[in-house]
C-alpha cells in the first residue's frame, strides 16, 4: 500500500506543477483590460479579503484600489503559481467545500490586469465590499454568538523556552451547546505559536484555582515542566512521548471526557461544520486553552479567546481522533503501548529526505468523516489519507504532495465519507531532514517527536461523527 500512494504522490506532483503557468497564458487578444473595480475587486472580496484587511493575519489589506495597486505584480505572481489563496490538496483526490483554488479564468484576469498598468476602472463598477465582524473571519460577517475566554493575562518572560501550559475556564451555560463554526484568536500573535482548546470534565481529585488545576486536597499546582525532548528515563530518544506526555501531571486525567474543541496555528484560524453537525461544550465542564508560546526577547502578554457560533437544529457530535493506532516505519510495525498512549517512534536520522512513516487506525463501528487535518512540522514533506473498506476496496481521500507548515488548513469533504464498522484509515507521510529542505533549521541532527516547530510531529486528524448515536436537540441561544 505504501509503495503504491508514493507512486501517486510523485504523479501527483507532477499534476500540480502543470497547472502553473506563466503570464504568457492571458489571451492576448483581449481588447479591454480588466479593471480593479469591475473584474479585480469581485474576486479578490470572494477570495482574499476575509484576511487581506486591516487588523486581520495577511501582510497587508487589499479591499480597495489604494490598498492592492502597489501589490499588483506581486499578487499575479502568487495567484499564477497558485501560492494565493493557500491550497495544498492534489485535485486528483477528493472534493472539498472550502476549495480555496482560484479559476484559470480568475488568474487571467489579475494578470492581464497587472500586465495594463492595474487600471482602476470606473467607481460606480465597484460592488459593495464584505462586510466582517471586527477581529473575526466568518464568512457572512456575523459576530460569534459568545465568547469565551483564558480566565487570566499570561505574562510571557523575554527569553527561554516556555513549556506548554495550561489555563481552565468554566463553560458558562446551564445547558449543553453546540458550536456549528469556531475560531480560536490570540490576544498576542507574536507571542503565541499555537493553542490547542478541550473542553473537559475534571476529576474530583483536582479543582481550578487563579486559571489552573490544583490538587483539590492541598491546593498545589499539579502541573510541572516536562522534560526535555528524548530524556524519557525508560526509552532515551526513542518515543514521541518522551517531548510531549511524559508523566506531566495534568495528563495523568487524559480520559475519554475530553472533547477536541478548537485550534490557533499557522493558517488554521476558522472552522465551520455543515448543519446538523457540531462540537459539543457540556454544562459543568471547563474549556482547556492548551498555550504554547515562544518568547519575543521582550516581555510579552496574551489572553486568548474562543468565539463560538451555535447550531440551532437537532446535532450530532463532532468528534476529532488522531489517525494511529498503529505505525510502521521501515516495514516495522509499531503498535500503542495502552490506549492513550503514542507508539514508540524512532526518530528521524540526520540528512534523511524522505524518511516515511505510516499510521492505521481501524474503524470498529460506523462512522462519517467530514474534515481532514493533516499536521507536521518544518520537515514535513507530505501526507495523504487512505480508507480500505471491509471489502478490500480502497479510497484516496485526500492527498497533500507538498505540504506547508506555515498553512495548516482544514480539508472539509464535499460530501461526508460513511465508513462501515470494519474500515480502516491510513495515514502516509514522509519528512526531509536533508540540505534540500530550505526551512529545515538542522539537517545534521537526528528529530525528536515533540511539540516544538524545530520538533517533528505526525498528525493526521479526521473529524466525525458515530453513526449509531441518536442526534441531540440544540439548545436554544
Amino acid at each position: 500500500m505504501s509503495k503504491r500512494l508514493c507512486r501517486r504522490i510523485i504523479a501527483s506532483t507532477g499534476v500540480a506543477v502543470a497547472l502553473a503557468w506563466t503570464g504568457g497564458d492571458v489571451d492576448a487578444g483581449q481588447n479591454t483590460a480588466p479593471t480593479f473595480t469591475k473584474d479585480v475587486a469581485p474576486i479578490l472580496y470572494k477570495n482574499c479579503v476575509r484576511c487581506h484587511r486591516r487588523g486581520e493575519v495577511a501582510p497587508m489589506p487589499l479591499m480597495t484600489y489604494e490598498e492592492a495597486r502597489p501589490w499588483a505584480r506581486a499578487i499575479k505572481e502568487k495567484v499564477i503559481a497558485r501560492e494565493m489563496p493557500p491550497w495544498f490538496a492534489d485535485p486528483a483526490y477528493g472534493r472539498f467545500r472550502n476549495d480555496a483554488r482560484l479559476s484559470r479564468e480568475e488568474i487571467e484576469t489579475i494578470a492581464a490586469w497587472a500586465e495594463a498598468g492595474s487600471p482602476k476602472g470606473e467607481d460606480a463598477d465597484l460592488p459593495p465590499p464584505p462586510q466582517f465582524a471586527a477581529g473575526w473571519l466568518h464568512p457572512q460577517g456575523l459576530a460569534p454568538n459568545y465568547i469565551i475566554e483564558m480566565p487570566l493575562d499570561y505574562q510571557a518572560p523575554a527569553e527561554g523556552e516556555i513549556p506548554m501550559l495550561n489555563f481552565y475556564t468554566p463553560v458558562p451555560f446551564q445547558e449543553d451547546r453546540f458550536a456549528e463554526a469556531l475560531q480560536v484568536v490570540p490576544g498576542n500573535r507574536t507571542l503565541a505559536h499555537h493553542g490547542l482548546l478541550y473542553v473537559r470534565k475534571l476529576p474530583s481529585e483536582v479543582r481550578v484555582k487563579n486559571g489552573v488545576l490544583v490538587n483539590a486536597q492541598t491546593g498545589e499546582p499539579v502541573d510541572r515542566e516536562r522534560p526535555e525532548p528524548g530524556t524519557n528515563e525508560a526509552e532515551p530518544g526513542t518515543n514521541e512521548a518522551a517531548g510531549r506526555r511524559v508523566e506531566r501531571a495534568q495528563n495523568v486525567f487524559d480520559t475519554e471526557e475530553r472533547i477536541w474543541l478548537g485550534v490557533y496555528a499557522p493558517g488554521w484560524f476558522f472552522e465551520r461544520y455543515v448543519p446538523g453537525v457540531g462540537k459539543r461544550l457540556p454544562v459543568g465542564w471547563h474549556v482547556q486553552f492548551n498555550m504554547h508560546y515562544q518568547p519575543t526577547g521582550k516581555p510579552e502578554t496574551d489572553r486568548t479567546r474562543v468565539g463560538l457560533w451555535f447550531q440551532k437544529a437537532v446535532t450530532r457530535e463532532l468528534r476529532t481522533q488522531r489517525i494511529g493506532e498503529t505505525h510502521v516505519v521501515s516495514g516495522a510495525e509499531l503498535l500503542a503501548a495502552r490506549a492513550g498512549t503514542r507508539a514508540r517512534i524512532p526518530n528521524i536520522p540526520p540528512y534523511a529526505d524522505d524518511w516515511a512513516i505510516t499510521g492505521i487506525t481501524s474503524v470498529p463501528e460506523p462512522i462519517t468523516i467530514y474534515s481532514l487535518v493533516p499536521h507536521m512540522h518544518l520537515r514535513g514533506k507530505d501526507m495523504a489519507y487512505l480508507v480500505t473498506y471491509p471489502d478490500g476496496r480502497e479510497e484516496t481521500l485526500l492527498s497533500v504532495p507538498r505540504y506547508d507548515f506555515n498553512w495548516q488548513l482544514v480539508y472539509e469533504l464535499a460530501e461526508p465519507v460513511h465508513l462501515p464498522a470494519g474500515s480502516k484509515i491510513t495515514t502516509v507521510g514522509h519528512f526531509d531532514n536533508s540540505l534540500k529542505n530550505r526551512y529545515n533549521p538542522a539537517p545534521d541532527r537526528e528529530v525528536y517527536w515533540a511539540e516544538q516547530s524545530w520538533d517533528e510531529m505526525f498528525n493526521g486528524f479526521i473529524f466525525y461523527t458515530k453513526d449509531n448515536e441518536a442526534p441531540r436537540k440544540a439548545e436554544s441561544q
